[in-house]
């Protein structure tokens, strides 16, 4: 089973929720870059579990996918390599979590999208009016939907 966090309170802001809403831990009412960056990372890690296990794709599939968007928004950045194991669920996880680095850190594109959050709105707790509906959109967004809205 993939370790996402089940953070209690949720960061959703209005333009772009789909991309940029990320579950937060209930100590930070509001989000610095680099602790918002450390959560995407995580959202992205579950975006490509979930991938494999509720939508079905092999990890070979979701790779292919993940390396295309790389070539058509960061040709010149290297894909992370396939685990040694398609079947160990621990390569597998660290392979989410490189895929997840590597998007984040070092692809112009998804920093361009994620700079575009104003970090400066509070968390969303569980009793927030906009609450349920953001928890929903966050868990409705697949992988490919999220790297198709996020691609220019």
């Amino acid at each position: 089973m993939f370790p996402y966090p089940t953070y209690p309170y949720l960061w959703s802001p209005q333009e772009n929720p789909e991309i940029l809403t990320v579950k937060v831990p209930q100590e930070y009412t509001h989000l610095t870059d680099r602790i918002y960056q450390t959560l995407m990372e995580e959202r992205l890690s579950w975006l490509m579990w979930k991938a494999m296990t509720t939508e079905g794709h092999h990890l070979t599939e979701v790779h292919q996918t993940l390396s295309q968007f790389l070539s058509q928004t960061a040709p010149t950045q290297m894909p992370p390599n396939l685990p040694d194991s398609l079947e160990d669920e621990d390569d597998k996880i660290q392979w989410c979590q490189d895929w997840a680095q590597t998007l984040v850190q070092g692809n112009e594109i998804v920093l361009m999208a994620l700079n575009t959050a104003d970090l400066t709105i509070p968390t969303l707790t569980p009793d927030s009016s906009l609450y349920s509906n953001g928890l929903d959109l966050h868990n409705s967004i697949t992988l490919h939907t999220w790297l198709d809205t996020v691609k220019p």
